[in-house]
């Protein structure tokens, strides 16, 4: 009878395990970002980026989200006699997770095998007025306290905003079940020669922060079997009846 209940409280453990639901990365969420770096300076990148969900995955027993990134760079140089190497622009869509996360109650949690051998505490969002935030994957300051709590509406009810104030910190808000104002897995404090911000946060196709409005997907056009240069040609020069085009690639 000891074997049975032990089998059966086995079960029940891994199938709450596997079971269960990540509901902040519900509704296919969509974070819409920026970063602005110097690679060195003065050559400056500029990356205009989603983070999204595609699928599922085990790790530990624990079910995480897969979250991949796409976007548009582009390159300039802020100096006299520019560096021909430091120009141009390029769309990506990475075709391997950037990391994977999960979320229980109301916390997040970060599971990226390149930075960290296991997982880590991201956000949490158990916090009242005058609460410490705690020590995560993002945060290395323990002088960052929420001075104030408001909140912001989405698809499955409001959220909460966490107002910072801190020494060492560059966000001022704290967004339950987003990140912070700076992106979903960008650290609180200052980057070295980077800048960056969460422009948009979408839940289906609707953006629900900073204001209600379109969804955040960067639409990326991918041109295939383009030529390199087009020639156009019209004839007869002037033209009375009939007007040719004559098109050709080279």
């Amino acid at each position: 009878m000891k074997k049975l209940l032990l089998i059966s409280s086995f079960l029940l453990s891994a199938s709450a395990s596997f079971a269960q639901v990540n509901s902040y990365f519900l509704n296919n969420p969509i974070w819409n970002e920026t970063s602005l770096c110097a690679i060195p300076a003065p050559c400056i990148e500029n990356d205009t980026y989603n983070y999204y969900t595609n699928g599922d995955t085990i790790i530990n027993s624990l079910q995480y989200k897969k979250i991949f990134r796409k976007g548009i760079k582009s390159r300039s140089w802020q100096s006299p006699n520019p560096n021909q190497g430091c120009s141009g622009t390029n769309t990506y869509v990475d075709t391997v997770p950037s990391f994977y996360l999960r979320s229980a109650g109301k916390q997040i949690y970060i599971y990226n095998q390149a930075m960290f051998n296991s997982e880590q505490l991201l956000y949490d969002f158990n916090l009242q007025v005058g609460d410490t935030l705690p020590l995560t994957a993002v945060n290395f300051s323990n002088a960052i306290t929420v001075t104030a709590i408001d909140s912001f509406y989405t698809m499955v009810g409001y959220r909460k905003r966490f107002h910072l104030t801190g020494t060492y910190t560059w966000c001022m808000y704290l967004l339950e079940g987003v990140g912070s104002d700076k992106g979903l897995a960008t650290i609180m404090q200052v980057p070295f020669e980077c800048g960056y911000n969460l422009n948009c946060y979408s839940l289906q196709d609707t953006g629900y922060y900073p204001q209600i409005g379109p969804t955040c997907d960067i639409p990326l056009a991918v041109l295939n079997n383009v030529p390199e240069k087009t020639a156009l040609t019209v004839y007869p020069n002037p033209a009375a009846d009939i007007l040719n085009i004559s098109i050709s690639s080279g």
